[in-house]
């Protein structure tokens, strides 16, 4: 009977997490129909596990990720790359088909049928604030996205909350997300004390922990302070990255290759946090995206030497250089044989350098030849080197840059590469700059240049220096609201500044 009851879990929680939509692209199902089946721990254990498949479906999508490939840095792209840097309106309706928030509210209902059914369900305390804890975190990271891509999006705060809505605020929203994190900051039990639904240990990154929901905290606060302008969340910020630092379930990997071949490629080591695990060959999960499948060439695909001149996306030897100096040992762990392949005839390698952070790809042999099919990587949403520098950033925004060069400091003497001095200047931009080394291709860069202002210099697209600060503070910086949104929703508007464009 208990097998039969978990096989009939597992097919409503398929069934929600794809075929519940209608207003907001998800509407929360009718938790009638559930009431029966979230009675043991085993059962919730299951649900949790499609909440943890649809984290999976958000990784690996280009519903988000294309997004972040606004900030990348390149030299060089075709006309298909700069189309998807840019933001023009011809750009951007690129992604009609593509952008939307589903995804997202998909998790968002998940953490809210955690939170609804949790306590009635007949397991200790423990485990219902384990499973209250999820819920939470689940809301609280669909809502930092949800902030961090569109900036106002509608609120659900419930599940069963239906209707058609008006879009919250930036800062509903926001608050809301950290309203969600710090409750699950509070319940979750730490990474080493993380159990399934049979009490197991679990060795798995992918299931959120206390440290998960610290990072979201952080980056939440992070968020916050800097687009509303509120420096008391640095300081909220810094707490709770300094909670996830002083851990000591996170440690740093001890070399950049380390982070190569251990913490980039998955595999639930101490620095990372949070990871939405992909298994190869699995069949929902045929293609992935990442920012970095833009720039790859050899020797991770199938293409040769040459063809790394006509990528999406280059980059050049002498940017490299001038990015990773003296020693740096990121340049030998990012990049494929990076002296030898410099040396090199430039009609072979165009003077472009290969991406090697990412080193691993899937590879099937069609009637037709050889096919390159996805990167075989985990996806790191939160690693320790970026809390450590995000702190960094919160301590140079409040003034404390003492505090923020040693942040700096500690990730710039893993990779080897000169420690930090006064002749090199302002130490938030420095910050920037270290996160722009450390985390290359890790969907950070383009929230980076948004939080600390430097949208009108560090993107590449010249038209993001054209905008004026009321074109930022009406959205020129976020997706347009997704079409799809509007349907059998009258309250729905457009984002401002792209009501007149698109």
């Amino acid at each position: 009977m208990k097998n039969i009851k978990l096989i009939i879990v597992s097919i409503l929680c398929l069934c929600f997490s794809q075929s519940c939509t209608d207003y907001l692209d998800v509407t929360p199902e009718n938790s009638v129909t559930f009431e029966n089946f979230f009675n043991t721990d085993e059962e919730l254990y299951t649900f949790v596990n499609s909440i943890r498949l649809d984290m999976k479906f958000h990784a690996f999508s280009p519903n988000q990720s294309k997004w972040y490939s606004r900030g990348i840095l390149f030299d060089d792209a075709s006309s298909l790359g700069l189309e998807e840097v840019g933001i023009s309106p011809n750009s951007l309706l690129n992604y009609r088909v593509i952008t939307h928030w589903e995804e997202l509210y998909r998790i968002i209902a998940g953490g809210h049928v955690l939170l609804r059914h949790t306590d009635d369900a007949n397991i200790t305390e423990e485990r219902k604030d384990f499973y209250n804890g999820l819920g939470n975190f689940y809301v609280a990271y669909g809502y930092l996205k949800l902030s961090q891509l569109w900036g106002e999006a509608p609120l659900v705060k419930f599940d069963g909350d239906v209707g058609p809505k008006k879009k919250g605020t930036f800062e509903e929203v926001i608050d809301f997300c950290i309203e969600n994190a710090e409750k699950a900051v509070q319940l979750l039990p730490t990474i080493n004390a993380l159990k399934d639904g049979n009490g197991d240990s679990v060795q798995s990154r992918d299931l959120p922990s206390k440290e998960a929901a610290l990072s979201v905290l952080t980056h939440a606060y992070a968020w916050k302070g800097s687009l509303e302008d509120k420096p008391e969340f640095y300081e909220k910020a810094i707490q709770s990255a300094t909670a996830i630092i002083d851990s000591p379930n996170v440690t740093l990997a001890a070399s950049p290759e380390d982070v190569v071949t251990s913490v980039i490629k998955g595999g639930n080591t101490t620095e990372s946090i949070f990871e939405a695990a992909l298994i190869p060959n699995e069949t929902r999960f045929s293609n992935t995206y990442h920012t970095v499948d833009g720039f790859l060439a050899f020797p991770v695909g199938i293409e040769g030497e040459g063809d790394i001149k006509f990528n999406k996306f280059r980059i050049n030897n002498s940017t490299v250089d001038a990015m990773y100096t003296n020693g740096d040992e990121r340049k030998a762990a990012y990049f494929y044989d990076f002296e030898v392949q410099k040396a090199k005839d430039p009609s072979i390698t165009g003077g472009y350098a290969y991406p090697y952070k990412f080193r691993e790809g899937q590879i099937s042999e069609e009637s037709f030849g050889l096919s390159f099919d996805y990167l075989v990587s985990d996806a790191v949403f939160y690693r320790l080197a970026d809390i450590i520098l995000l702190r960094a950033e919160c301590y140079a925004k409040m003034g404390n840059d003492g505090a923020a060069i040693q942040d700096l400091n500690t990730i710039r003497a893993r990779a080897g590469a000169d420690l930090y001095t006064a002749s090199e200047g302002n130490v938030q931009y420095m910050v920037f700059k270290e996160r722009e080394k450390e985390l290359l291709w890790e969907n950070n860069r383009y929230l980076d240049v948004v939080r600390n202002g430097y949208w009108a210099t560090e993107l590449i697209d010249d038209s993001f220096s054209l905008l004026s600060q009321q074109d930022v503070e009406n959205g020129a910086l976020f997706l347009f609201t997704p079409f799809k949104a509007f349907d059998n929703n009258p309250l729905m508007t457009q984002n401002i500044f792209w009501s007149g464009l698109l």
